[in-house]
């Protein structure tokens, strides 16, 4: 697989709703290929009942948001490393816009090892940071990513603003 060059855009933070984008800056992204995990009804349905206990609409599946989460999800697998940024130095925001997610607000909950997505989500629902990602006011929709070595990446994002 050939990288992409592309030019996309960053943003200030993950969790600043509608922050001002700054200057387009050139990264080279790797584009998605056979996707490991194709959405799941199951983890669907529990990620929208946490965010009921806590008030928050339900979101709905994102092919897009899914196509960066697997990009990211592909290159910490085939690069052997745990990280928000890509190994070309690029962050979620440039992942996104890749894939033509025209974004407002968006956050990632990374994870690697757990033998099962159950595990996975157990443990996110128990760190204080991934939480307030899943259950987070913002988010309408949410894209999740499986790679070779149990990485799994879910994306959550609200479009346009």
């Amino acid at each position: 697989m050939r990288p992409l060059p592309i030019l996309a855009r960053t943003f200030l933070a993950a969790l600043a709703a509608c922050a001002p984008v700054p200057e387009p800056v050139e990264v080279t992204i790797n584009t998605p290929v056979g996707f490991v995990l194709a959405p799941s009804p199951a983890f669907q349905n529990q990620l929208n009942a946490e965010r009921a206990l806590k008030g928050a609409s339900p979101l709905s599946y994102s092919a897009q948001l899914t196509a960066a989460a697997q990009v990211h999800a592909n290159d910490m697998s085939r690069n052997g490393f745990f990280s928000h940024y890509s190994t070309d130095g690029s962050k979620l925001g440039n992942r996104v816009l890749a894939q033509g997610y025209r974004v407002c607000w968006t956050a990632e909950n990374i994870s690697v090892g757990q033998a099962t997505l159950d595990e996975t989500f157990a443990g996110w629902v128990h760190s204080t940071g991934h939480y307030l990602n899943m259950t987070a006011r913002q988010p309408t929709e949410f894209g999740l990513a499986e790679a070779d070595g149990n990485y799994r990446v879910l994306v959550l994002g609200q479009p346009g603003c």
